[in-house]
């Protein structure tokens, strides 16, 4: 075991192990993810794998934190949240646990060890290129089934004003980003349009996409078997396109012809036009400073900025 792995976590391993049939080796236990590793959120969870007796059986453990302890137990629910929202079809994809619990006043679950993108190179861009165009359509099933229309005054101003007004007012986003948010609000001020909530992920990127592939060649499996994990920041009445803007930044360097593809058919389905598409890219944006005051200021700023230059690259904002 980890000599870093201290004897709370030993003894949260050996508890699930034994509810798991002593699947788990339990010496094994080491960590995936350091507290310490920089550009974390505060509220991160510590994150362990453990080999299975069987090949087979390795897990996955996320414990919540000392100073956040509920973390892990909110994630599962958000994520059952959802999960009774959408067709079975939809919630196949939302990643659940083997098992969960607590432990002291600590929160935690253990799941099934599934791979991220692939190593090799080569592999992993055909991966890419498969799990793209599925995790597009997943987001469009998952939006069409959770959209949700307000139209009355204290209602709209709630959803689609107070966001941008905290945008506008926070010190940290360049200020041509605010400019912008400013411009929108000015637009949706007293209006009543078609304006819309869905269930947003809230940090759908790449690394939180996984896949049960049955071996390391087989990529095909990517753009099937894949699930979705970390919902601890997701919610039920967030935003369109701001998931899809995110997953296809974390896959590309650049903005490309096909993403841009992608993006247009998601659109397209739910009736969603370019303006929409970037004034709920500054709503998202402008909630995630309501909700979440815990994300390290530099991780945030560079969400603002990449955000910003995907909507001008892909053509759905211009520069004034």
């Amino acid at each position: 075991m980890d000599q870093f792995v201290d004897t709370y976590i030993r003894e949260i391993v050996e508890v699930a192990s034994i509810d798991l049939g002593n699947s788990l080796d339990v010496s094994s236990t080491r960590w995936l993810r350091s507290p310490n590793e920089e550009l974390l959120p505060e509220d991160s969870d510590l994150v362990f794998q453990i080999d299975g007796v069987r090949g087979h059986d390795d897990v996955v453990l996320l414990v919540s934190s000392v100073g956040f302890p509920n973390t892990v137990g909110e994630a599962l629910e958000k994520a059952a949240q959802v999960g009774m929202q959408v067709d079975v079809e939809v919630g196949a994809h939302i990643s659940t646990p083997l098992y969960q619990g607590s432990y002291g006043a600590r929160t935690y679950a253990v799941f099934k060890k599934i791979d991220h993108v692939s190593e090799n190179r080569f592999v992993r861009l055909v991966e890419k290129s498969i799990l793209t165009p599925a995790i597009v359509s997943w987001c469009q099933s998952l939006s069409s089934q959770t959209a949700n229309f307000h139209h009355e005054g204290s209602s709209y101003q709630t959803y689609f004003e107070d966001p941008l007004r905290v945008l506008i007012n926070d010190e940290k986003p360049p200020k041509r980003i605010r400019d912008f948010a400013a411009r929108r609000l000015d637009d949706l001020t007293g209006q009543k349009g078609e304006m819309f909530t869905v269930v947003e992920h809230g940090d759908l990127w790449i690394g939180n996409v996984l896949f049960d592939r049955p071996n390391q060649w087989n990529v095909f499996a990517s753009g099937q078997n894949f699930s979705v994990i970390d919902w601890g920041g997701a919610l039920t009445d967030g935003y369109p396109c701001m998931d899809v803007i995110r997953f296809l930044m974390s896959t590309q360097k650049s903005v490309s012809g096909r993403s841009i593809a992608l993006l247009d058919k998601y659109q397209e389905t739910l009736g969603i036009s370019n303006y929409d598409c970037s004034t709920y890219a500054m709503l998202s944006i402008g909630r995630l400073v309501q909700n979440f005051e815990y994300m390290p200021p530099s991780r945030f700023v560079s969400l603002c900025e990449t955000t910003f230059k995907f909507l001008l690259d892909s053509g759905r904002i211009e520069e004034p």
